[in-house]
């Protein structure tokens, strides 16, 4: 299916992101987030990212929707994943199906580009709040694959991330969180192993979903075998994230295993993407992690993703965790 001058509607066309679109796809940010959309700032790099295929949905000459396909990697060789992000409708145009539209047609196109017998599995992302969103997803076919947690906040990550300040070994302080580091999570720093072999990281899920997670990592990458535990580390892509995987026995306590992604590919006056995906039962295993992460000199500034194993009422009782705040955002899944 060639995409590039599709007709919706007799007066609307869905295509390819051009860059002569920058400027309206901005105005369709205006108001998102309270006016702190991430999408301006890494929308100029997403045409040239090989992983990204960026598209829009044009009334006349104007660009009225906007949403990017990212393509992701599979845990095992009979599904093709993507992943749908940053959907946005310009504010004159919503309640006329637009984001559904644009939504399905993505999907649409690249079933048509993949061209395989095996089903195409799609994953998105919206606040945990949102009203629209889940709606949309609905009305498409996804079914929701469940909450998760992101600390700290958007609001307080992106103030340190987008100021001048030095984060390097300053970012709990900055986050005015270093002083409620607990003395057990401080003492269990030195106890973190690294792991290497894709048998152990399967095991260390495995017993971890046994309590009732789901643990999805970096990017959303579902890792359910041997042979996707040994494609996360050694797959084209860890070395351009720095991917790594550690492990925290504890004796007294399940064990904790986080997953580790560095995003490099950043503009030079931004702190890159360091997201880690931390699989624990308790919340004295987060604080175990923070404090683990704080020591470790290549992260200057990091985001978790906290499965739902955990309750948000039980995450709030521990200051670390509270004082900097939480994001919520719900998944869905789509295989077609």
């Amino acid at each position: 299916m060639n995409i590039q001058e599709q007709c919706v509607s007799t007066s609307v066309r869905y295509r390819h992101y051009k860059a002569q679109d920058y400027d309206d796809v901005v105005e369709l940010c205006r108001n998102v987030y309270g006016g702190k959309d991430y999408l301006p700032r890494i929308l100029e790099a997403l045409p040239s990212d090989p992983l990204c295929s960026p598209r829009v949905i044009c009334q006349g000459d104007k660009v009225v929707a906007f949403c990017n396909l990212r393509f992701l990697e599979s845990d095992a060789d009979s599904h093709h994943v993507a992943y749908i992000e940053a959907v946005r409708v310009s504010e004159d145009n919503r309640r006329q199906g637009l984001a559904t539209r644009i939504v399905q047609e993505t999907m649409d196109s690249e079933i048509a580009r993949v061209n395989s017998p095996n089903p195409v599995r799609f994953l998105s992302t919206t606040g945990h709040d949102s009203v629209a969103m889940p709606t949309i997803f609905e009305r498409a076919g996804w079914a929701r694959r469940g909450l998760s947690l992101i600390w700290p906040s958007d609001a307080n990550c992106n103030a340190i991330r987008n100021s001048s300040a030095d984060v390097r070994g300053r970012y709990l302080d900055l986050l005015k969180v270093s002083s409620f580091i607990p003395l057990a999570a401080k003492q269990c720093i030195s106890r973190w192993r690294q792991l290497h072999d894709s048998r152990d990281i399967l095991l260390a899920l495995q017993d971890l979903r046994a309590r009732g997670g789901c643990f999805l990592l970096p990017q959303y990458y579902s890792l359910n075998t041997a042979t996707g535990a040994s494609k996360f580390l050694q797959s084209q892509f860890s070395k351009q994230e720095r991917r790594e995987v550690w492990r925290l026995e504890r004796d007294d306590r399940p064990p904790v295993t986080i997953f580790i992604s560095v995003k490099t590919a950043a503009p030079s006056n931004q702190q890159p993407d360091q997201f880690v995906s931390v699989c624990a039962a308790d919340v004295s295993g987060v604080e175990c992690c923070i404090a683990f992460l704080a020591s470790q000199e290549q992260l200057t500034y990091f985001r978790i993703s906290l499965d739902p194993l955990i309750s948000l009422e039980d995450m709030k009782k521990s200051p670390l965790l509270s004082k900097a705040g939480f994001s919520g955002f719900l998944i869905f899944e789509a295989t077609k």
